[in-house]
């Protein structure tokens, strides 16, 4: 199959489109009688093989877009609950806790504690 490609006027200011048609159907309207341009525009209105979705291929999109979407929904707002918790509520460090202004320190067993 041979694919052409023709320059489409386009309005000012926006880059030419460019049609792609197969040759073998423009050719074949050329043949039958139809005009050139009449045959270059139905040509250009058939995709060429190839560029057509099947339905095999429009599940396994859906199928993809289930998969991100679970995880956009699962995971999304996890880590926005996360993000949020290290925004407004800081980390304290696990072995020091607050208890009445009096900052209690754990100490591992075994080693005494210094005084200042």
């Amino acid at each position: 199959m041979v694919v052409e490609r023709f320059a489409s006027p386009a309005p000012a200011g926006y880059s030419e489109p460019v049609s792609v048609i197969v040759s073998e159907v423009y050719d074949a309207l050329l043949e039958a009688g139809a005009s050139e341009e009449k045959a270059r525009a139905a040509a250009a209105a058939i995709p060429p093989g190839g560029q057509v979705a099947t339905q095999q291929d429009v599940l396994e999109l859906k199928a993809e877009i289930a998969v991100l979407r679970f995880a956009v929904f699962t995971f999304g707002p996890l880590i926005l609950a996360l993000l949020i918790k290290l925004v407004f509520f800081p980390w304290e460090s696990a072995s020091q806790i607050v208890e009445d202004g009096i900052v209690v320190t754990a100490q591992p067993p075994n080693v005494p504690v210094r005084k200042h």
